[in-house]
């Protein structure tokens, strides 16, 4: 398993077309504030895909081993 769990990077482009790093967050990304902002992430999709993860078997074929529980 990797060291952590979920790496943040935000990226933007500069005036040549070349992408910047700006800052990575490697504990944990800030993504609370803009699902309360904006909503969820899937937005009108996201009953669907809390199906799809809630599905046993459409976990079995579509995750790898060690990101089911």
């Amino acid at each position: 398993m990797f060291f952590h769990d979920l790496i943040g990077w935000d990226v933007t482009i500069d005036n040549n077309g070349t992408p910047v790093c700006i800052e990575y967050n490697i504990k944990e990304p800030g993504t609370k504030l803009y699902q309360f902002a904006g909503g969820p992430y899937a937005g009108q999709f996201t009953e669907e895909l809390l199906a799809f993860l809630l599905d046993d078997e459409k976990r079995k074929q579509h995750l790898p081993r060690y990101f089911r529980k």
